[in-house]
């Protein structure tokens, strides 16, 4: 299952019994247990926000430092580099192992 779609998911899922918790507690006048649903949701809200914006894959430090300094040297974007990097990549791990020796 694609991570994007199994975080709304789940997200979706805990907003649900959150707010149900909240009505709940609201309909039995309990405020102390309604303001710490409310806050849960906005933590929850909040996380899934985060999780779905960053579309960007982290790197080690030793990489981005080298893609930095290989991109200051050649004058090739940080982007047009590692995407050509990860392509020759994929090329290396798609190649028949007959062809490499």
């Amino acid at each position: 299952m694609n991570p994007r779609i199994a975080t709304k998911a789940t997200s979706l899922t805990l907003a649900v019994l959150i707010v149900v918790g909240f009505v709940d507690a609201v309909r039995d006048d309990d405020t102390g247990t309604a303001v710490l649903f409310a806050l849960i949701l906005v933590g929850v809200v909040a996380l899934t926000l985060s999780s779905l914006a960053s579309s960007s894959v982290t790197l080690r430090r030793d990489l981005a430092s080298w893609l930095d300094r290989t991109s200051t040297a050649t004058g090739e974007s940080v982007d047009d580099l590692g995407s050509r990097a990860v392509s020759r990549l994929r090329a290396g791990f798609s190649q028949d192992p007959v062809d490499q020796e």
